[in-house]
């Protein structure tokens, strides 16, 4: 087996993934419904990760505001971390913190999309993928 999509029910999954679409280079793949009660299918530009976001009303929505930014990431490779990381600003992202890991040479940046979801902007010294 593989893993197919990782999913979450979140606030308004019709603008979250025309967002991400725009923004971080996601296709939208299958969508229905509207903010308060649809969702949608979102596929990476790899064609390797699918993310299903959806609203339910009888599903508590994912409060990421109560939890540490780091819990739970979405973790994107760049090749220019200071033009993604504004690049991301101007469409809405929200800057949170930048640092290199000593022992990697990795500059990463965390960010929160227009929906306070983590994102994580790393640009590897080594590859890892």
């Amino acid at each position: 087996m593989e893993v197919e999509h990782i999913g979450f029910r979140v606030s308004e999954p019709i603008s979250m993934a025309k967002w991400y679409a725009e923004n971080l280079g996601f296709q939208v793949k299958r969508q229905n419904g509207d903010d308060s009660s649809g969702g949608a299918f979102v596929l990476d530009n790899s064609g390797k990760v699918m993310l299903e976001i959806f609203a339910d009303p009888k599903v508590k929505a994912f409060e990421p505001d109560s939890r540490n930014p780091l819990t739970v990431h979405l973790a994107f490779a760049s090749e220019n971390i200071n033009q993604d990381i504004m690049q991301l600003e101007e469409a809405g992202a929200q800057f949170v913190e930048k640092n290199t890991n000593e022992s990697t040479g990795d500059h990463i940046a965390l960010m929160l999309d227009p929906w306070g979801n983590s994102l994580q902007i790393v640009q590897r010294k080594i590859k890892i993928l």
